[in-house]
């Protein structure tokens, strides 16, 4: 049992593909931000949306942020997945 927990292992694939429209991600947060609790009902709660080239710009900059931290072998498999 001790090696089964060790040694595993989750694998979560993310993709700068999106699977719904832009307005459907904005309808979502904007729901969110409004209903989410918050201290003394004040609904201080502010959220950035990176759509279109500022997302393409996110995506680069987290690549770039991965390839100094994983490994080459590890990597070549994150870009084979998105």
């Amino acid at each position: 049992m001790d090696s089964a927990v060790k040694s595993r292992r989750s694998y979560h694939f993310i993709s700068n593909q999106p699977i719904i429209s832009d307005e459907k991600i904005e309808e979502i947060v904007n729901l969110a931000v409004l209903h989410s609790p918050s201290a003394f009902n004040s609904q201080s709660d502010r959220a950035v949306i990176l759509l279109s080239e500022n997302h393409r710009k996110l995506w680069e900059i987290t690549e770039e942020t991965l390839r100094k931290r994983v490994s080459a072998e590890k990597f070549s498999v994150l870009q084979r997945s998105v």
